[in-house]
């Protein structure tokens, strides 16, 4: 049975078949720290690799502080097989009534090309969905992030432009690209 939709439903598990989506820990620490330093996460945005683990244990602390208070859902992508984080999710940037939000993700380049951030983004849209009243998701993304482009076309997100002409209280730049995905409820 489904909880009941409410605007925040809290950051659960999510049991899957290659991984488990699931919220960090401290103990995640060197697995955020491995990804996050890799010169390629942070390729298209304007965030500096990570120099150290202090670095990721700060981060860890902060989004578990964005969980308590109900202003993120992130998730880790657990691999089933050793639990080591190979990459994250989230749900973030809700406005006012929870009725939209923005979506984020990064997986560490080991893991490109092999579904795992498809199977995740599918999880978490369904969990938005089932059990969340949030109607719309936004993603925002460099042009020429193919890889995400495609990632979000495969979902059906509508390309609304560069994100600081669609909505004047962006400041992304002009590479960046809004998208937008419309959760139909039956």
């Amino acid at each position: 049975m489904l909880n009941q939709i409410k605007p925040y439903a809290g950051c659960n598990k999510l049991h899957l078949e290659r991984f488990t989506l699931r919220p960090l820990d401290l103990s995640d620490d060197v697995a955020i720290y491995a990804l996050r330093s890799h010169p390629d996460i942070f390729k298209y945005v304007d965030i500096k690799p990570y120099e150290d683990v202090p670095r990721a244990q700060r981060f860890i602390r902060a989004v578990k502080k964005d969980i308590e208070e109900e202003e993120a859902y992130f998730w880790g992508i657990a691999l089933k097989d050793n639990d080591y984080i190979i990459g994250t999710v989230c749900i973030w940037n809700f406005n006012d009534d929870y009725s939209k939000a923005e979506l984020g993700y990064e997986l560490h380049p080991d893991y490109h090309g092999k579904g795992y951030m498809r199977e995740a983004v599918d999880a978490i849209l369904n969990h938005m969905c089932t059990q969340t009243s949030v109607q719309v998701i936004e993603a925002i993304t460099h042009r020429d992030n193919i890889p995400s482009l495609k990632l979000l076309d495969y979902f059906g997100f509508e390309n609304l432009g560069v994100a600081d002409d669609v909505r004047g209280d962006l400041e992304e730049g002009p590479d960046m690209l809004l998208y937008e995905w419309v959760i139909k409820r039956t």
